[in-house]
Order: C-alpha cells, then sequence, then structure tokens
C-alpha cells in the first residue's frame, strides 16, 4: 500500500487527471489536449479555497443522492445514517466522499483504490474499490461496493461528475422517463417521459436549476457538445448504472451527469417502482458499474461522418 495522504497525477493517451485519495477519493482534475494543442477542462477543476466536492468527480456509496430523513425501514428495523444536508433533512450522497482511501497500485496512467467502512453512525459494513485508468480510448472509472457486514442490507453505488459547460452546450441522451419532485427535491407521482436533453438542438443552459432522475437510461450513453470549444464529450456507463441523474447548478458552467444504480430516496418510495430500487446485498455480495469518458474534436467527427 501507498501513502494516501498526497494528490497524485495520472497521465495518459492525452488525457491528465488528478485525484485526492485522502479526501474522499476526490478526482479533482480531468483534462484533455486536444488535436491543436490547446487544453481543454472535461471536468470542472477543483479551485482552492473552494468548498470540496463541487468539481471533479466524487464516488457515491453504499446509497446514491438522497435519503429522507437519514432513515429508512428494512427487515422490520429502522436503519439511521448522519443527516449532511439539514436544511433539506436527508443523508445525501452516501459516505465514500466523507472518508479516505487508500491506494493499493499506482502508474503513470492508472491508480487503484480501496475504502473499508464500519462506524457506529451508519448501519453499513462495507469495501468499496475504485479503478481508474488513461488510455488513448479515453479515462475508465470502474467502482464497487461490497457488503463486509454480517446482515443482508439495501445498497446503491453512483458516480458524481461535474462536467464543464458552455453557453452553447448541449447535453443528449435517451431515458425512459423521470418523475415529478417533492419540497426537498425527491421524486413522486408517476413516471412522465424524459421531455428534456433529447437533441443537441436544446442547451443546457436552458434547463438551470433542473435536479432530477431519468429512469431505465438506454443504452448508458449520453454527449454533451461543448461549441466553443469544438469539443463532443461521450459518456457510457456499464454494470449496475442504470439510471441517470442530472443536475444543472444556477449561475455556473458545469453540468452533473451521474450515473447510478438506484432512484433519489427509493428505499423509502415503493410506488417508483421495483426498476427504481436499491439492490438487497447479503453479506459478500457487490454491487459494481462503470463510466467511460472520451473527449474528441468536433471537426473531426465531421470529417469522419462524411467519409462514411
Amino acid at each position: 500500500m501507498l501513502a494516501s495522504s498526497a494528490e497524485f497525477l495520472l497521465k495518459g493517451g492525452g488525457y491528465s487527471l488528478a485525484i485526492n485519495p485522502s479526501q474522499g477519493g476526490w478526482i479533482t482534475a480531468l483534462d484533455w489536449e486536444c488535436p491543436e494543442g490547446a487544453k481543454v477542462n472535461v471536468l470542472e477543476p477543483a479551485k482552492s479555497g473552494a468548498p470540496p466536492f463541487k468539481a471533479g468527480c466524487f464516488p457515491m456509496l453504499p446509497f446514491t443522492n438522497r435519503i429522507a430523513d437519514g432513515r429508512f425501514m428494512f427487515a422490520g428495523h429502522i436503519h439511521a445514517m448522519p443527516v449532511n444536508r439539514a436544511e433539506e433533512h436527508v443523508a445525501i450522497h452516501g459516505h465514500g466522499r466523507d472518508h479516505p482511501w487508500t491506494v493499493l497500485r499506482l502508474s503513470d496512467a492508472e491508480i487503484v483504490l480501496e475504502q473499508l467502512f464500519d462506524h457506529a453512525a451508519s448501519p453499513y459494513v462495507y469495501r468499496a474499490a475504485q479503478s481508474i485508468s488513461l488510455g488513448e480510448g479515453g479515462v475508465q472509472i470502474e467502482i464497487s461496493v461490497q457488503n463486509s457486514g454480517s446482515k443482508p442490507l439495501p445498497f446503491g453505488v453512483g458516480l458524481h461528475p461535474w462536467f464543464t459547460s458552455t453557453a452553447r452546450s448541449s447535453l443528449t441522451f435517451s431515458a425512459e422517463g423521470t418523475f415529478e419532485k417533492d419540497e426537498r427535491g425527491l421524486p413522486r407521482g408517476e413516471l412522465k417521459p424524459q421531455g428534456r436533453f433529447a437533441g443537441p438542438e436544446e442547451r443546457i443552459a436552458d434547463h438551470a436549476g433542473f435536479d432530477g432522475c431519468f429512469m431505465n437510461w438506454h443504452e448508458g450513453r449520453a454527449t454533451i457538445f461543448l461549441p466553443e470549444m469544438e469539443t463532443r464529450v461521450d459518456i457510457e456507463a456499464g454494470g449496475d448504472f442504470c439510471h441517470l441523474h442530472v443536475y444543472v447548478p444556477v449561475g455556473r458552467d458545469v453540468v452533473c451527469v451521474e450515473p447510478v444504480s438506484h432512484l433519489p430516496d427509493a428505499i423509502n418510495r415503493p410506488g417508483l417502482g421495483s426498476g427504481a430500487m436499491m439492490r438487497v446485498l447479503f453479506p459478500g455480495q457487490s454491487l459494481a458499474g462503470t463510466m467511460h469518458i472520451s473527449a474528441s474534436f468536433l471537426r473531426k467527427c465531421e470529417a469522419d461522418k462524411n467519409e462514411a
């Protein structure tokens, strides 16, 4: 094992990635050098003095997004966790980002991290792993969580990247639909058609303030177009990442495109349907997901399309 107190810089395939294992296994920057030599911030880079986890990418586990009141009923018992967003009275984004990770393996273009979690304030006992590698084809992030406790519990896993956006940027993907939200941002009502982010003519900025999860993300693919930078960013998810959460902060040139395994507060909302739920893991069982990020030059993409 390696000392994990430092920030590590990986490079490969024209990409560079910075990660801080001691601060929640947080990816603090991801850049791509385009064919003309300019650097593109694929992920919004963390800034000195700014609040943590408002840029880059961080892990979400053993649950994603929000759990109302930081508690849920399972197997006849109420399980409680710290409420870490007091203004909404929810537990949010899990425990993975709030505790350090250990570096198991490191090379110029790859890092493997582990987190062992067992705290009295949470019902969860788990082992989590992150593997990140850079190459010509892009950046691959693999994340998993294993129930290392003595009893079954519902688990979830996800990633929370903050992608660069611009005034003319668009986001496209396909999903079955999304739900209305209550005053705490939690889903309610019936599943409705996707209705947004369905075509390149829609600008991300037109959806400022949107924060919602799209159920049954078709093919696990999404694309961000950055016309001002002549760049497109392709996102492809696999494994247990079957839903997509999108957040467009007001007043910032970023968009969060978050692959997740379950919907917000699904454990307390059985009416969302079985496909929205967290997964019950017995001791030794795991959840795992992958996210692949690649950037390309828009002019080259158009040229390749015309030649096809």
